[in-house]
């Protein structure tokens, strides 16, 4: 089961939502959550009933910081929801959730909670060409980070990319 959550709050650049919407509906996934709090995105990732293969969350973030509505994710919430195995990826697809030392924690305790692959960036990842997502890296369960706290040098891929790349891990 494939899976697009994206925050439906933005304010500060009102289009993202509606990119993040458009995106979705080309993302082949099963299902699409729009949500406006991660309250909400638990609640409705609890109402499914079948195993995730890939959860992808679209929203603003910072170093180690998946947001939607301006607040960051509970992975214990999150573990206790969602179901996914050893099979399943996570693609935090938000800026900066891999980035530094927050972001190698951060990146840490989610495969450990969520007991699966994760994925996630380690910059800003749109800018300047929104077609490319930048600094993409990936963690499997039981791994270290691999990559430089400062995530220069590291792979891109396709905005339009609905998997992730498996040369992000490693």
């Amino acid at each position: 089961m494939r899976i697009v959550l994206y925050d439906t709050t933005e304010r500060s650049m009102p289009y993202l939502s509606t990119i993040w919407a458009a995106g979705a509906m080309f993302s082949r996934s099963d299902y699409v959550l729009a949500v406006s709090s991660w309250g909400e995105a638990y609640a409705r990732l609890s109402a499914i009933e079948r195993r995730i293969s890939l959860l992808q969350v679209w929203g603003h973030g910072a170093e180690g910081r998946p947001l939607i509505a301006g607040q960051p994710v509970d992975l214990g919430r999150l573990s206790a929801v969602a179901d996914t195995d050893s099979q399943s990826e996570v693609w935090w697809r938000a800026c900066d959730v891999a980035g530094g030392a927050l972001g190698h924690a951060f990146m840490r305790a989610a495969s450990r909670y969520l007991g699966c692959r994760v994925v996630g960036h380690c910059a800003v990842i749109s800018w300047p060409n929104p077609l490319v997502q930048r600094e993409i890296v990936g963690l499997k369960p039981g791994q270290e980070p691999w990559w430089p706290l400062s995530g220069q040098g590291l792979p891109s891929c396709s905005a339009l990319r609905m998997t992730p790349p498996p040369w992000a891990y490693e």
